[in-house]
Parts: C-alpha cells; sequence; structure tokens
C-alpha cells in the first residue's frame, strides 16, 4: 500500500507499506481499542491518509465489524448518524479536532432546549464506547467542551503516515488531557537530542520507559522503530536512507517531551 504524505515536509512523498506492517498496525489497534465484530463505527474520513484507510477501515475490517460511510463530513449528518437509533446503530467515532469543533458549533446553534441536550448526553454516553481524536493535536477547550456534551473523553493518540500509530491514552485507565499517551505494543521509541552523536533523552515500550537522570523534560526528536514502520519512500532511496538513524530508527522529525 502505498500512501502520499500530506507534503507538510517538502514535496509529498510515497510511503511504501507492506503486507507485515500493515498487518502489525491493524493487530496492534485491534487488540489495544478492543475491536470486535459487533462494533459499528461512524467514517467520515478520507481514505488516503492512515487514519481514514487503517484506523477506521482496514480494523474493522480485520474483525468483521461494520462500518457506515459517510460521502463527506457534514455536522447534521454526523449528528443524526450517531443520535438514530436505527439499525446498525453507531458505538465508535474517529475524527480530528476541526471536526470535533464542527460538530460542537453545530450542537451549541441547533440543539438549544435542555432536554435534547440530556437526550444527546444520555445517547452518548450509552450506546458509543469509544471516540478518539487525531492527526493533529486536540486543543484542551475541544477536550472539555466535547465531555460536557457527550461524557466522553477523547482518547488522543500519536501516529504518522510511516509508523501508523505509535503513542495512544489507553482505552481503559485514565487519559491524560493534552498528552498523545505511552508506546503502544510491539513500537519502541526514543526520544533524541538533535546533535552529532544523538543524545538519548529517554528510551521505551509499553512496559517500561527510562529517562535518562539529568535530562528529565528536555525536548527532543521522537525515534521510532518496530513492525508497523514503512519500507521505503517509493523511489526515494536518497530521502529513505535520511530519515532513518545508522541502527535503523526511523527520525519521525516530531517534537516530544
Amino acid at each position: 500500500m502505498i500512501i502520499y504524505t500530506s507534503g507538510t515536509t517538502g514535496r509529498p512523498k510515497g510511503v511504501l507499506h507492506t503486507h507485515s506492517s500493515i498487518q502489525a498496525m491493524v493487530q496492534c489497534l485491534v487488540s489495544e481499542w478492543a475491536w470486535s465484530k459487533d462494533d459499528v463505527i461512524l467514517h467520515t474520513l478520507p481514505l488516503h491518509h492512515v487514519h481514514g484507510i487503517v484506523n477506521k477501515l482496514l480494523c474493522p475490517l480485520a474483525v468483521g465489524a461494520t462500518c457506515v460511510m459517510l460521502s463527506e463530513f457534514q455536522p447534521q449528518q454526523v449528528w443524526e448518524r450517531l443520535l438514530s437509533s436505527e439499525s446498525p446503530t453507531v458505538n465508535m467515532f474517529m475524527a480530528v479536532p476541526t471536526i470535533y469543533s464542527k460538530l460542537i458549533q453545530y450542537y451549541d446553534q441547533h440543539f438549544t432546549q435542555s432536554h435534547v441536550r440530556d437526550f444527546v448526553k444520555a445517547v452518548c454516553k450509552e450506546r458509543i464506547r469509544l471516540m478518539v481524536s487525531g492527526s493533529a493535536a486536540l486543543p484542551l477547550p475541544t477536550l472539555q467542551r466535547w465531555e460536557e456534551i457527550t461524557g466522553h473523553t477523547l482518547l488522543e493518540r500519536y501516529g504518522m503516515t510511516e509508523i501508523g500509530m505509535a503513542l495512544s491514552n489507553p482505552l481503559k485507565g485514565p487519559r491524560i488531557p493534552g498528552a498523545v499517551g505511552l508506546p503502544l505494543p510491539g513500537v519502541q521509541v526514543r526520544i533524541a537530542m538533535n546533535n552529532s552523536i544523538k543524545t538519548i533523552i529517554a528510551e521505551g515500550n509499553n512496559r517500561q520507559t527510562q529517562v535518562r537522570p539529568g535530562l528529565e523534560g528536555k525536548e527532543g526528536e521522537l525515534l521510532v522503530r518496530g513492525a508497523s514502520v514503512f519500507r521505503e519512500y517509493w523511489n526515494r532511496p536518497q530521502e529513505t536512507a535520511e530519515s532513518f538513524t545508522a541502527d535503523g530508527w526511523f527520525k519521525t522529525g516530531t517534537h516530544h517531551h
């Protein structure tokens, strides 16, 4: 599978994933987010991004779950589908922060009566088991407002075209606002200072993380290694070589504490 990067770091590059890297991405999320064939996800995202094609389409397909596809994102349609008792009833939703903002905007304009608001919250709490936000940082006010409206603390996670999902807040357990969570199973991460010897600030996996004494709270580049990492940038050997360290870690180019 080749997905083109959005090109924020230059001209879009074709990210080549293999069957095994796709399988690693899917298996990891299926177990972490407890996907089953009874799940029904409302799909409103583009299919040319990892978020839309892996998290929201290949994961449900892998377990035989149901996808309700909308041809485009319209706040009214999404609310109608989330609140509808028509079968199949939706129990999962994943979106980007902008979509949550637009849904909140629609709610504030159209769902003004208190009994309607009570109904919205009751349905969301009762029927929906998981709501995820990703692809961009989720502003805190959006997280808080969504929680007031639906009773759901959005699960924030971090991923990239080249690596699939790398970090995630837990399905069960406290979700930390403003943080993207811990390494997912099968993913190894490092935070390295961008110097000639790549000083490692922190290193870990889903079982444990160690920070080098004296470097607590320092910021560095996130490096990732694991079965879900892509094979190469299509026909771009130079850029592929430059994006990995000598010992095989993918340099994400993003900064983390």
